[in-house]
């Protein structure tokens, strides 16, 4: 078929950090496309991949800065704005449903040049689940970092030594290599310790895929866990078992009341470790503010439990009104000091700054998939293939052959067609008008 043997897809450069070593198509799939699909691929170079240039041109692919003949690139972040080619159909996390002000310009520029965004943070089911991407990973790498702080925490604040202080995620090369070490690290703290002091409970904000990756962490590591109700949590954490890991899930109806939460008075005082997993849309109810953390801390100090917030939604200006800056992978987190409102960028600044004892580590690390690739390239690639065919015939209807949206859209599988942002015509999708205003 003629259109098969035109199309071409192509792999950008990743620019945006150099953690970023995933990949969109595996040199699997790229061979796949090839040989089964009769799509062609060119990637750029790049050496900091997880796969190398030559496995991809054992594959069959077009090692090349030029993407100027792809119908579609692919990319993992959003590709800079001054990279952009026009008349393309773009597949990448864009962030631009977000509707947060930073993304204002690189929209406007989207539009200029006529691009399709297909955003992989939209493609979900009937039911709101998102289907392509390491979303799941990045719950599970969240929680994992976590434990790791926490060990930290317990050490330096607390003078405590664990066998939780151990390698980040990114120092493992695949996630169940996370899964083995996290299992051995309870079993080595229960021998070294007997348990905990206090019942340990980790509390899980959000019910979707990023929160069933954090929970997936604990059950592939078999670490003793009972999961409880949230309404239970205070009661637990008097009571509770010094020998097992509880974990609660709430969702907004637990802590959201008016638009006004009420996590940090209710919950927070209780938890060990906070996970925010939630979805969150910019003019919506912050989940945490300054204020609410610092009169909790102040009504439950002599008993406050909270030592490690795990911010894995990763929204600076967003849901946690903590967070104004992301951290990075080779530095993870922040002290926050709910009293003083004063970030510290390590245990040692904080003691020198004269904070208090009950500061709250902070990780905030967007790129959290990017410390496994592999694993989360996978991720990618297996549900990409599956639909690469169907997103070039879309793209070629648009730019060859000037169907509109609505006609070119029929060959997409209905996850996909809601998962399209921005049209070949400069125009933004219906779902998505309401971003239309921050043009």
């Amino acid at each position: 078929m003629e259109l098969k043997q035109l199309a071409r897809i192509g792999i950008v450069r990743e620019t945006s950090s150099a953690w970023e070593r995933r990949v969109p198509f595996s040199p699997q799939a790229v061979e796949q496309l090839i040989r089964e699909q009769g799509i062609s691929v060119t990637i750029q170079p790049q050496s900091s991949r997880c796969y190398a240039d030559l496995e991809y041109a054992k594959a069959g692919a077009t090692v090349d800065d030029d993407l100027s003949q792809c119908d579609v690139i692919s990319a993992i972040k959003h590709v800079k704005p001054q990279d952009l080619l026009s008349n393309k159909t773009y597949m990448m996390y864009s962030r631009l449903a977000s509707g947060t002000e930073s993304i204002k310009e690189y929209k406007r520029e989207i539009l200029k040049k006529n691009i399709t965004i297909i955003d992989y943070e939209q493609i979900k089911d009937s039911e709101g689940k998102s289907l392509v991407g390491s979303s799941k990973l990045a719950g599970s790498i969240g929680l994992f970092n976590a434990f790791r702080i926490l060990g930290m925490h317990w050490l330096l604040r607390e003078g405590l030594n664990t066998p939780l202080i151990g390698p980040n995620a990114y120092q493992n090369r695949a996630y169940s290599q996370c899964q083995e070490q996290l299992r051995d690290s309870f079993n080595d703290h229960y021998s070294c310790h007997g348990g905990f002091k206090k019942p340990f409970i980790i509390g899980i904000i959000g019910r979707g895929i990023v929160s069933e990756g954090a929970l997936d962490l604990l059950v592939q590591s078999k670490v003793d866990i009972q999961i409880i109700k949230p309404e239970d949590i205070a009661h637990v954490s008097k009571n509770g078992e010094l020998s097992k890991v509880y974990v609660s899930v709430l969702s907004r109806t637990d802590y959201l009341s008016n638009g006004i939460s009420s996590l940090a008075d209710k919950f927070l005082p209780h938890l060990t470790i906070l996970v925010n997993a939630a979805q969150w849309t910019h003019g919506t109810p912050k989940i945490l503010t300054k204020e609410q953390l610092s009169q909790s801390f102040i009504t439950h100090k002599d008993d406050y439990r909270l030592k490690v917030i795990s911010d894995i939604t990763c929204m600076s200006d967003g849901p946690i009104e903590i967070l104004q800056e992301l951290c990075k992978i080779e530095s993870p987190y922040f002290l926050y000091d709910p009293i003083s409102d004063i970030r510290y960028r390590g245990f040692k600044e904080a003691q020198e700054g004269g904070s208090s004892s009950h500061t709250i580590s902070y990780l905030a690390v967007e790129q959290l998939p990017a410390e496994l690739p592999k694993d989360a390239s996978g991720m990618f690639s297996d549900k990409l293939s599956e639909w690469a065919a169907s997103i070039v015939a879309f793209t070629r209807s648009m730019y060859h052959e000037n169907k509109d949206f609505e006609e070119a859209s029929r060959c997409l599988p209905d996850e996909l067609k809601r998962a399209v942002i921005t049209t070949s015509k400069g125009e933004m999708t219906e779902p998505f008008k309401y971003l239309q205003s921050l043009i």
